[in-house]
């Protein structure tokens, strides 16, 4: 099964943290695969989904990273969410990052620079999910760096299984977005 947003799509044994640490095979980190995250939206009237319509087509999911100057939002930059999965060690636990294909391009290394999952639950949950990015060429006084919550900002969740993992970030009842990573 391929549809990212049926949670069927990533089924088998959850990866256990030692697994992880074997297949890093004593590198600090590896990109285990790579996903465009993908949303769709629906029409509601409250704030149940008994209240919503059918959900719309899916599309690429982008975000606006917003620049600020003299305390105000003066511009935007709209990226698609392309992201690769990396498992990475942090001080000998494994921990997984969903990071945008800039931000690692740009420090490969740095894998707190994504929105990082460590191997408590099954799923693995992320308050807050804060994506990174980075612009190679920003407009004058843009900034390079980039960072934005996914979604409405509240939690992702990653269900991680051996050759698998599915990313699910929240946006209320009447959005969903979600990313399938395979290798």
């Amino acid at each position: 099964m391929t549809d990212p947003f049926d949670p069927a799509s990533c089924t088998g044994a959850p990866l256990s943290p030692a697994a992880a640490l074997a297949t890093l095979g004593g590198s600090p980190y590896a990109k285990l695969a790579d996903a465009t995250l993908q949303w769709r939206r629906r029409t509601c009237t409250g704030s149940t989904p008994a209240t919503c319509g059918p959900w719309m087509p899916p599309v690429p999911y982008t975000q606006s990273f917003i620049t600020y100057s003299g305390g105000a939002a003066t511009d935007t930059t709209v990226l698609t969410i392309a992201t690769h999965l990396v498992l990475f060690s942090d001080l000998g636990a494994p921990r997984l990052s969903v990071r945008h294909v800039t931000s690692f391009a740009h420090a490969a290394a740095d894998n707190k620079k994504g929105i990082v999952f460590e191997f408590e639950a099954d799923p693995m949950v992320r308050p807050y999910p804060v994506i990174f990015a980075w612009d190679d060429a920003p407009k004058p006084y843009h900034y390079q760096d980039l960072s934005a919550f996914v979604g409405d900002g509240s939690q992702a969740t990653l269900t991680v299984r051996e050759h698998c993992a599915r990313y699910a970030g929240a946006y209320g009842v009447g959005a969903e977005i979600v990313g399938l990573y395979r290798w």
